[in-house]
């Protein structure tokens, strides 16, 4: 009686309307999907190449460019690539991302891009509560629940058969569409298929199942809490628009609320500050009438004041990166807010299936933030080679340096010059020693991980519909 009931539900389905509009819809946004990313993904790998050679150029002893890689299955979730910082700045001891400020824009669920989260999280979730919300009250109506029951099949057994035909005839255009979308880009950027790539989709794959499995599951269960299939519908789409577009679309202008973080200007104002109160170098006549003064003779009073003037450029080298570290420690305290406000977001936007899947999907397509925070920890890790590798050379090349500020003292026919800073901008380097910047992707099996919990999640909450499915329906009244 099972696979009867399944067999009813799967030619119900497939012989609506309904069916054909939403089949063809898929398919199309499908095609469309491939055809548009496969030339977004050629025009961000030109601009990166671009962006990088340029970079590279202006690589030099005081500061270095990282540049983000972009993710080549952003047609999974593009997860608001564009508004992330497609570079960050190396200073000695921090990477500052501070002039390219994360947009609150790619906090929030976007759909912006027809990608598979939006086909499949906005799109095909909306479809399954059009064809389940009337699985149970429907057949009501209709007069043939009663019938069915009169049969030696249990109630377990007919939301079993109604769930799992809704899930084979609505996986039927799905499954259809991503073979299509796959062909069409195989045709169009056949490497984005190679490698683990293709593994990382065929677990999208099986995840979007897993979402939308949720919402026929969660039809079935409004179908059976509601004896009126409009009442059935109406609450199923309101439930739709709060956890597909309210709640996501709200978690991004809630953290900014909740988690304020400094603007730019105010973060420089703070730089400025620290570069006003402690980059500022003073002389005086003092310094150097002490030496005037010895009787000694005016070779061994020049060679003191070379000295003084050595030690006092140390003096200034320390206080310099002293300086440094107050500046870093202000772009970290910034940089750790603005991920504080993230994250923040992030969780708040959990309450959504939506969101959990789009979460989900970019770390298994290492796309959208979560390339984002791999690619800052290889910044990071950059920064620390290219940090001792910068110190060490401006100790070495210090008198190439240019003096940028210095101040002079004459006394007495003496004269004493403190640089107080140099530029290393425009000393020669070895464009081979010169540390190089690897942007790399996690493996699949950390994705995987990081993803680990939004899969329960998703798992969970189908579990909760199957569940209370169930049990509301042996209260049921079938008359």
């Amino acid at each position: 009686m099972l696979w009867i009931v399944t067999e009813k539900v799967v030619l119900k389905n497939v012989y609506n309307w309904k069916f054909l509009i939403s089949s063809v819809l898929i398919i199309i946004l499908m095609i469309l999907n491939a055809i548009f990313f496969s030339l977004e993904i050629e025009e961000r790998f030109k601009e990166y190449g671009r962006l990088k050679e340029e970079g590279e150029q202006r690589n030099n002893l005081e500061e270095a460019y990282a540049f983000r890689v972009p993710s080549p299955l952003i047609f999974l979730a593009e997860g608001g690539e564009q508004y992330l910082p497609g570079f960050v700045k190396i200073v000695p001891g921090s990477v500052d991302s501070s002039s390219v400020p994360t947009n609150v824009k790619s906090l929030l669920i976007g759909f912006e891009h027809i990608d598979w989260v939006y086909i499949i999280g906005a799109l095909a979730s909306l479809i399954c509560l059009f064809f389940t919300h009337d699985a149970i009250s429907g057949d009501k109506e209709s007069g043939t629940l009663r019938l069915m029951l009169s049969n030696p099949l249990s109630r377990s057994e007919l939301i079993i058969g109604s769930y799992l035909g809704s899930i084979i005839s609505l996986m039927l255009p799905l499954g259809i569409g991503i073979l299509i979308n796959l062909s069409v880009i195989s045709l169009l950027r056949g490497e984005i298929l190679l490698g683990d790539n293709l593994a990382r989709i065929a677990i999208v794959a099986i995840l979007s199942m897993l979402y939308v499995s949720l919402f026929i599951l969660a039809g079935i269960f409004s179908s059976c809490l509601f004896q009126k299939t409009s009442t059935s519908l109406i609450i199923t789409l309101l439930l739709w628009v709060l956890l597909v577009i309210v709640i996501p679309q709200s978690s991004g202008v809630l953290a900014r609320i909740w988690k304020p973080i400094p603007t730019y200007k105010e973060v420089q104002e703070k730089i400025f500050n620290i570069r006003l109160t402690h980059g500022r170098g003073t002389t005086s006549t003092d310094m150097i009438a002490s030496i005037v003064k010895k009787p000694i003779s005016r070779e061994m009073k020049e060679s003191s004041i070379r000295k003084l003037e050595e030690e006092m450029e140390e003096m200034y080298i320390e206080r310099k990166e002293k300086m440094q570290e107050m500046i870093n420690d202000v772009l970290e305290g910034y940089a750790r807010k603005r991920e504080e406000q993230t994250i923040f977001a992030r969780m708040m936007a959990r309450i959504s299936p939506m969101a959990i899947y789009q979460y989900a999907v970019e770390e298994l397509a290492n796309s959208g933030y979560a390339r984002h925070r791999s690619f800052l920890q290889s910044a990071r890790s950059y920064m620390m080679r290219y940090t001792k590798y910068a110190r060490k050379l401006q100790r070495e090349k210090k008198k190439q340096a240019l003096p940028t500020s210095y101040g002079i003292i004459e006394h007495e026919g003496f004269r004493l010059s403190v640089i107080y800073s140099r530029s290393y901008k425009y000393i020669p380097i070895d464009p081979s020693s010169f540390p190089r910047f690897e942007d790399k992707r996690p493996a699949i099996l950390d994705s995987l991980v990081n993803a680990l919990w939004d899969i329960a999640a998703l798992f969970l909450i189908n579990v909760v519909f199957f569940l209370g499915s169930i049990l509301k329906f042996y209260h049921y009244d079938v008359r």
